[in-house]
């Protein structure tokens, strides 16, 4: 459930850069209650924040969640800063971990399958037209 959608008519000009803080927490240790948050920093309208719950999740499905989340709003191609303190998937996006996964039919190098499967899937259909540095 998200409790503040951005107003599209108010999004930045594709000259600008949209910073994005990613927060994902989860209630207990392994899975819980979470609670997913984006602060959207933009140089043409005021700070906001867009946030929602999910059941018997994890941390980083939250943080996933809340990426995805973030880059929803822009269908148009943006340079979006994003940043995350889950260092997992600031690497997986900086070394295109998903690419191997989908060539090895979202499987790891060890046979196994890739945790997330549905959200990753989720988030390149939504990174994909932007510039996206991960931090």
């Amino acid at each position: 459930m998200i409790s503040a959608i951005h107003d599209a008519s108010n999004s930045p000009t594709p000259t600008r850069v949209v910073n994005v803080d990613l927060c994902g927490t989860v209630d207990c240790a392994g899975r819980g209650s979470g609670k997913w948050q984006v602060l959207v920093h933009d140089d043409d309208a005021d700070p906001y924040l867009i946030e929602g719950t999910e059941e018997n999740t994890t941390h980083v499905r939250m943080t996933m969640r809340a990426a995805i989340e973030a880059l929803r709003p822009f269908s148009e191609p943006r340079s979006i800063v994003a940043r995350t303190s889950l260092g997992f998937l600031v690497q997986a996006m900086k070394e295109e971990w998903w690419a191997r996964w989908s060539r090895n039919g979202w499987r790891k190098k060890t046979g196994g399958p890739v945790a997330n499967r549905d959200l990753w899937e989720e988030l390149l259909k939504h990174t994909h037209i932007h510039e996206i540095e991960w931090r």
